[in-house]
Formats: structure tokens, C-alpha cells, sequence
């Protein structure tokens, strides 16, 4: 099983060679069982794993939401310029359990990373954080437009 903070080090290894060059984008794409399925968690998790990438904060965030919010597609701008592309869906095959794949895209260079249950304990930075994100996803998707972040 990967965990979050194995991820991070691969991360954080992967920066440090230097391979791949400066961090301008992370792609991630998170695939779970209906009962894991938390979209606002799962979201936070992965802005802090941005943060090994990214060192400043999101500003912009374009969320929206299909088949009855099992799907949810989340694009962050960060003030450095780079973006963070998230999509998360719901799969009731529960046998098939929760899967993670990460690319993590440089000026010279990609790194790509995968985790197998990656996500079962994936609760998120904070209860208020969750809260937070929830409210700025759901805000983007019903107005169709872009919410700015403070």
C-alpha cells in the first residue's frame, strides 16, 4: 500500500534530482469506492501534496460535477502560475478498491506516480479545511464560473 506521505517523498525525491526541472503542474486523477467517496477530503490531501511541488497557495479554483456529483473535475491556479488538475470519481465496485495516479509535469521533464489504496485513509488536512474546499467546489460548479480564493 502507498500512502500520502509516501507519496510526498517520492515527490520530494523526484524534485531533488533535479530532472525534471521546475514543478509547473500536477495532474491527478483518484478513482474510489462509493464509500470512500469524499471529493472536498480527498481534494485536500492532494493540495497538500502540491505543496511539495508548489510553494505558494492556490488562488483561482473551476470546480464542476457530473453523474449526480459521483464525478467532480477541479482545476486550482496557484500564484506561482502552476495548476493543479484533480478529478476524483465514484466506483461501486467496491472489489476494485481505491486507486491514485499523479504526474507531476516539469519545465524538463515528468514524473509518474501511482498508489494502490492510496486513498483509504485519506480524511483530508482538516475537518475545516474539508469544509472550506467543499464550499469553494460546490460554489464554482452551481454558478459555472470561477471562484477566487483568499
Amino acid at each position: 500500500m502507498t500512502t500520502i506521505d509516501e507519496l510526498q517523498d517520492a515527490m520530494t525525491a523526484a524534485i531533488a534530482t533535479g530532472k525534471i526541472g521546475t514543478p509547473v503542474a500536477l495532474r491527478v486523477h483518484a478513482i474510489v469506492t462509493s464509500d470512500s467517496f469524499n471529493p472536498a477530503a480527498t481534494l485536500d490531501a492532494v493540495i497538500g501534496l502540491a505543496g511539495t511541488a508548489f510553494p505558494t497557495k492556490p488562488q483561482r479554483l473551476t470546480a464542476r460535477s457530473a453523474g449526480a456529483g459521483q464525478q467532480w473535475n477541479v482545476l486550482l491556479n496557484y500564484a506561482g502560475g502552476q495548476t493543479l488538475s484533480f478529478s476524483i470519481a465514484s466506483n461501486p465496485d467496491r472489489s476494485a478498491g481505491n486507486c491514485l495516479h499523479l504526474l507531476l509535469i516539469g519545465n524538463h521533464g515528468i514524473v509518474r506516480l501511482e498508489g494502490a489504496e492510496l486513498l483509504d485513509d485519506c480524511s483530508g488536512e482538516s475537518p475545516e479545511n474539508v469544509v472550506y474546499w467543499k464550499q469553494h467546489m460546490t460554489d464554482s460548479h452551481a454558478k459555472q464560473t470561477v471562484v477566487h480564493l483568499s
